[in-house]
């Protein structure tokens, strides 16, 4: 409030008249500070009203309200006005890096790459120093990129729901699919697995989707079948090529884009065709000195005569200088080849074994691509101006400036890693295991920063991973393909268990909270039909066979309290109870109908740490059930699910009431979402802000409640915190 004093009189006062002049302004002074202190305090009271329910939002207290700071409090206004609280989201927590399926190089400007990730389109503008996601579209997978060799920022990708198309270098994206999908075709399969561009005229475009080729001459406006003919198989209706009924491969030659090399086929041979006028018009070829039935994939040399190169299911890989007609072997005679990569001279083959190999002459000799942890795996593009320096794709993005004798890790940004599973170590949230399809990374800062834990495990996939509950350095892991590995400090070394089971297929690990010496491990048998469940007591020194249960066994969980209770969901949807540490075995749930038994195979079980008798099961296709009796009666736990098609599912041990679970992808192609309970299971409410649509596979909540961890198929860790 402004203070104004009284006008100066030219008139002489006494000192009475100057001492009440005083006084009356010391009054309004002290008026205008009561005034101001007034409003301080309704401000003030105001601003922590809305800075608590910012902060509670922050923290996802309060639920789902969409309520938004209002205007300025009056005065004299009681200071409990507050907004309401925004809904909760999850964040990204950082990483870890790596993941990408897919890479290409811009032909005019070697320091732009573009990478295909699991959902997401990645950008380097610094050769591969950096990456940044171009896209937040609901993919689940991108595995083919292609640039315009004319004008460089456009770019198409081959995602699982079609083909996307930029036209201002990774902005803005649209997806062109009329033609491209038939009925509901488009449910089916992985979507289109790879594309190239005519590049005597770059409007015309080829696109490979599950099995089948497609041609657009338009920019991809308009796309039309090439080959091979529309068929539908009916009796798979959700089989990988069930639109076309084929199994194809396709070559493109770089110098007359319009000869084509398709190989496909139906039944027990494929055949090869050729066409000279893009795919309009073909002709059988009858490939002599070529001994597999089926080829697995061509390519085309372009320097100095386009030459025919193939693999089939053999090993080894044949070229053909006379347009397929007649074939000879070339080299990597122990080695089976599942592509062919041909990039100016050179062209590249992967292997089964996971190994990259080259050839310059022509098939004449190969060579292994470098050597080492960091190799590329799944492709390798080159400079077009520095044949020396080449980009692959393995566990990540890596680099060569050698021409391909070493490699260095170049996938900073580039979060895109499939993580199976999560793991926190005892006590917090700072320190955080991750399961990934190339290893094991660890972060010591709460998922902020990470680094992969390379010793013994490789580049090995993992599926499952368990801390010791009472040793934080002590880690099992299970490695796809390899068995069951155990770290005794912290991850940095791992070593493979002797074990009495195959080490292809184990299904689920768990381990005893009050006696970590003791691990079950079930074991998947052939086609998961059967299987063996396994106990040891002394660290994996030992083992016993359990038995008593007739199906393989998919998940476990032992009762925190009653360690001697574990439980057993199976892959058709049955769930055992034993009560004497697996020596005998009841089953108390039974699927609900068959066939189809693999839609109600039991993905995860979780108890209740302060009540046991609460038990939760997640079903692959069936949503949840629920027990409060200890397993003995069950009923159905899926008011407020509008997705049933189950991932994951954890118990909250800070409050035992809230439960989280993760539907959709990876399991199906919906676009995955995570619900909440927070009354152990009665109603489910959405809680998929700022969840990709890569999906969650696990979950690792903080003891104290106050975060929640999800592992993505292809986004990286997300993190949920809820402001306890």
């Amino acid at each position: 409030m402004p203070v104004t004093a009284p006008p100066r009189s030219t008139e002489t006062h006494d000192d009475r008249d100057l001492e009440q002049r005083v006084a009356e302004l010391e009054a309004l002074i002290e008026e205008a500070r009561r005034r101001a202190r007034r409003r301080r305090l309704v401000y003030a009271a105001a601003v922590l009203a809305a800075a608590a329910a910012v902060a509670a939002a922050s923290f996802g207290v309060g639920g789902n309200g969409h309520g938004s700071l209002g205007g300025m409090v009056a005065e004299g206004a009681p200071a409990a006005a507050a907004a309401q609280p925004r809904p909760a989201r999850w964040e990204p927590s950082g990483g870890p890096d790596g993941g990408a399926t897919s890479i290409a190089i811009d032909p005019s400007n070697a320091g732009v790459l573009y990478a295909g990730g699991l959902g997401t389109v990645f950008k380097s503008v610094d050769g591969g120093g950096r990456w940044n996601a171009v896209t937040s579209a609901p993919w689940t997978r991108v595995s083919a990129l292609a640039i315009d060799p004319t004008r460089p920022r456009i770019v198409y990708a081959g995602t699982d729901h079609g083909v996307a198309k930029t036209m201002d270098g990774g902005r803005h994206w649209s997806m062109l699919n009329r033609g491209l999908y038939v009925g509901d075709s488009r449910r089916r399969g992985d979507g289109v697995g790879s594309l190239v561009i005519d590049a005597d005229d770059p409007q015309t475009v080829y696109a490979m989707r599950d099995g089948a080729l497609f041609k657009t001459s338009d920019g991809g406006a308009h796309w039309r079948l090439l080959a091979p003919p529309a068929y539908r198989k009916l009796r798979c209706p959700h089989c990988a090529v069930s639109a076309y009924g084929y199994f194809a491969v396709v070559a493109i030659d770089p110098h007359r884009a319009q000869t084509i090399y398709a190989a496909y086929g139906r039944g027990a041979k494929a055949s090869l065709y050729a066409s000279t006028d893009g795919g309009d018009s073909w002709r059988r070829v009858e490939p002599r000195g070529f001994p597999s039935a089926w080829f697995s994939a061509l390519g085309i040399s372009r320097e100095p005569d386009a030459t025919l190169f193939a693999s089939g299911t053999g090993p080894g890989v044949y070229a053909s200088s006379d347009g397929g007609a007649t074939w000879t072997l070339t080299g990597l005679t122990t080695e089976r080849v599942w592509r062919l990569r041909v990039d100016s001279a050179r062209v590249y083959a992967n292997t089964e074994t996971g190994r990259v190999f080259e050839t310059s002459d022509g098939g004449v000799t190969w060579q292994a691509v470098g050597s080492g942890a960091i190799l590329p795996t799944i492709d390798v593009v080159m400079d077009p101006r520095d044949p020396n320096t080449l980009y692959g794709i393995g566990n990540g993005a890596v680099k060569s400036v050698d021409g391909g004798r070493t490699w260095a890790e170049a996938d900073k940004g580039l979060v895109s890693t499939m993580i199976t599973s999560l793991g926190l170590g005892p006590g917090g949230a700072r320190t955080l295991y991750a399961g990934t399809s190339g290893g094991v990374f660890k972060s010591v800062d709460a998922g902020r920063t990470w680094r992969l834990e390379r010793g013994g495990l490789g580049n090995a996939g993992v599926n499952a991973l368990i801390v010791d509950p009472q040793n934080r350095r002590t880690l099992y892991a299970v490695a796809q393909g390899h068995g069951l590995f155990r770290s005794s400090d912290a991850g940095v070394h791992w070593l493979r268990m002797q074990t009495p089971f195959p080490s292809t297929g184990v299904q689920a690990v768990a381990i005893d909270p009050k006696h970590p010496n003791v691990l079950y491990v079930a074991d998947c048998g052939g086609a998961c039909a059967t299987g063996t469940l396994q106990k040891t007591r002394d660290g994996g020194a030992t083992w016993r066979p359990i038995t008593g249960i007739p199906w393989a066994v998919q998940s476990l969980a032992i009762d925190p309290q009653h360690p001697g209770t574990v439980f057993a969901g199976t892959n058709r949807g049955d769930i055992f109870r034993s009560s004497d540490g697996g020596g005998g075995w009841h089953r108390v749930a039974r699927p609900p109908d068959l066939p189809n038994s693999r839609h109600h195979a039991i993905v995860a079980i979780a108890i209740d740490p302060r009540d046991p008798d609460n038990v939760y099961a997640a079903r692959r296709k069936g949503g949840v059930i629920r027990s409060s009796d200890g397993g003995a009666t069950w009923r159905r736990a899926n008011t407020g699910l509008t997705d049933r098609s189950v991932n994951a599912l954890a118990v909250d041990p800070h409050d035992p009431r809230v439960l989280y679970l993760s539907t959709g992808a990876p399991s199906t192609i919906t676009p995955g979402a995570v619900f909440r309970s927070t009354n152990g299971a009665r109603s489910w409410h959405p809680l998929s802000g700022g969840v990709p649509a890569v999906g969650v596979a696990a979950f690792a909540i903080d003891p104290s409640g106050r975060t929640v961890f999800g592992a993505t198929m292809g986004h990286g860790v997300i993190q949920l915190r809820s402001g306890r």
